[in-house]
């Protein structure tokens, strides 16, 4: 299937370049980018398609958000550690990608000290210093 580049798409993904390190619902996407009066607005409905499909051709990363059980989206960048722990603010959405030795060394040892199997990915939610 062909992928156009329309108004509302780049728009889109102009927006998630400019908030990378922010993961947010549909709603929180159209909340946003009508507060900042971003050009060309797609409507929510829009919005919904074209995560979608950005997810689906990888340029998104989409996972359900364990408080809200909604699908959160991030773009997909940096894609390159097989186990993942971050850090994902409760109020603002914020991303803290912890890509240092330390805290999976910790983090592994702790698994290994409870014998527990865990996802690739690791979530840890709590306020970040901005939100304060």
């Amino acid at each position: 299937m062909a992928t156009y580049n329309t108004v509302q798409r780049e728009s889109l993904l102009s927006f998630f370049r400019n908030h990378c390190q922010t993961a947010m619902t549909v709603p929180q996407i159209y909340e946003k980018m009508v507060c900042e009066e971003t050009d060309s607005v797609p409507g929510e409905s829009t919005i919904y398609r074209l995560v979608k499909r950005l997810a689906d051709e990888g340029v998104l990363t989409r996972r359900v958000d364990v408080g809200s059980r909604q699908y959160i989206y991030q773009l997909a960048a940096g894609e390159a550690c097989h186990c993942k722990v971050r850090m994902r603010c409760k109020s603002c959405g914020k991303i803290i990608e912890l890509q240092n030795d330390s805290s999976h060394k910790l983090l592994g040892d702790l698994l290994e000290k409870e014998s527990f199997s865990a996802d690739h990915e690791i979530t840890i939610t709590g306020i970040c210093g901005d939100c304060k």
